[in-house]
């Protein structure tokens, strides 16, 4: 409805799904290369090795590149009518999220609760070809 309504409006909304989907997918990238992939990341089947690292600032920028993209004009000279909102979108909505956060969520929040024990045994099976105990048949290692 929003588009029958406002094409800048609609165009605002699109533009910044794309740049959430897009930081989305960046952001655990950018914190690989924070604080040091092989600090992070567990022994892996598929591992990028020495490449790994250049891979993911490759993406980060790409996506920041993307980003100030979207954030342009797409007609000049800018007036209301065609001016790209998409980062005042993009802030309203961040900004919704985060108060949000901190008036309602914060307290009520539980995070996932995970079997790490249950995950390095599955990775050891997805590895090294254990078989894991109750399945037969799966992983099984022929010498």
């Amino acid at each position: 409805m929003i588009f029958l309504g406002s094409t800048t409006a609609f165009i605002a909304r699109v533009n910044a799904a794309v740049v959430f989907l897009q930081s989305s997918c960046a952001i655990p990238q950018a914190i690989l290369l924070y604080r040091g992939r092989d600090k992070v990341l567990p022994e892996r089947f598929f591992s990028p090795g020495k490449y790994g690292a250049a891979i993911n600032a490759t993406a980060v920028l790409w996506v920041f590149l993307l980003d100030v993209l979207y954030c342009m004009p797409s007609l000049m000279p800018v007036n209301p009518n065609n001016m790209n909102y998409v980062s005042v979108v993009s802030v309203g909505l961040v900004g919704f999220v985060i108060s949000l956060w901190f008036v309602s969520k914060q307290k009520t929040f539980k995070g996932p609760q995970v079997d790490f024990a249950e995950i390095k045994r599955r990775r050891e099976q997805a590895l090294y070809g254990t078989a894991i105990e109750g399945e037969a048949g799966i992983g099984k290692v022929e010498a």
